[in-house]
């Protein structure tokens, strides 16, 4: 609690004061005193005035002031101002005190106190749909965790199934012409007509079909070893993505748990700080300066039982 005012308006711990309630009665009872001397001085009027009916004599009166000088009432109120306005602003002033010690804030209190404030650690953003997850192009983001032959390796056998799908996958070129080339081998001859003329095409296999169906058998089984070596190295690497988010989510607790520890040591400090500063500023008793003790005592006098400073 730092204030130029507190050493201004306020009592030491060890000297007698005002509390805030005794401050409040003293200023109503000082804007009451202040009434009265004004009412003294609202009205000033130096003329008389006498009406007089024929019929009825005298019926109306004003007697004009006689007192010039209203010294005493201006003093009067020039002193009940004075220690209105002093117990006003220290009361203003500890409301502020007060309101200041309950609204700050943690991060408040920690960067007056040149405290570093623990860092919230961010969770990564490992809860993805589940679409997402098993997407190619989100698990080939964990890829650089390999080695950079493994890598290669990787795309070599992808691109190896890739093309090889293309070529003898199921209606590829490389199918299309071995049933091609099957269906002539049991029907070498074909007739059409155009308009009135009867053609035959004859087809004749421009490899052996053995051979074919061979070759294709070769190309069958290198994009299933590819495939299947391709399988092994997804599923190695879906363990390795589990691995590495479970173990972010288990470094995520622990950096959570520590961050949290931290936070509850320094909560514990920032309220015994608060209350102490509330504390402080309760305790705080509004001085009365010597020269405004002689209408503070006029006023303090004026309920059924004085107000004492304490």
């Amino acid at each position: 609690m730092e204030n130029d005012n507190i050493n201004i308006y306020f009592a030491a711990e060890s000297q007698p004061g005002l509390t805030m309630d005794k401050a409040q009665r003293l200023c109503v009872w000082a804007d009451k005193m202040m009434m009265d001397a004004q009412a003294a001085i609202s009205s000033i009027n130096f003329v008389s005035e006498k009406e007089i009916s024929l019929n009825d004599g005298e019926l109306v009166t004003v007697i004009g002031d006689s007192q010039l000088s209203f010294d005493k009432e201006i003093k009067t109120m020039i002193a009940l101002t004075s220690l209105m306005s002093w117990l006003h602003e220290a009361i203003k002033i500890k409301s502020e005190l007060n309101s200041a010690a309950c609204g700050q804030t943690i991060e408040e209190w920690a960067a007056a106190n040149g405290i570093v404030m623990p860092e919230s650690p961010t969770p990564r953003r490992d809860r993805i749909r589940r679409s997402i997850m098993e997407s190619e192009v989100y698990q080939e983001s964990f890829i650089n965790m390999w080695e950079p032959e493994k890598v290669a390796r990787y795309y070599r056998l992808k691109n190896t199934c890739a093309i090889l799908h293309k070529l003898v996958g199921e209606d590829a070129p490389y199918e299309t012409a071995i049933k091609r080339l099957l269906e002539i081998s049991k029907k070498p001859r074909e007739k059409s007509w155009h308009g009135d003329k009867l053609y035959v095409t004859e087809f004749t296999p421009s490899v052996d079909v053995e051979s074919a169906i061979e070759q294709f058998n070769k190309y069958q089984l290198q994009h299933s070893q590819a495939q299947s070596e391709l399988n092994a190295m997804k599923y190695e690497l879906n363990q390795l993505i589990l691995r590495h988010n479970s173990n972010s989510r288990n470094e995520f607790k622990e950096k959570y748990a520590l961050y949290e520890k931290e936070m509850v040591s320094l909560r514990h400090q920032y309220e015994a700080h608060r209350e102490q500063e509330i504390e402080k500023v309760r305790k705080l008793k509004i001085r009365i300066p010597e020269n405004l003790m002689g209408i503070f005592n006029a006023v303090r006098s004026m309920g059924q039982e004085p107000i004492d400073v304490d």
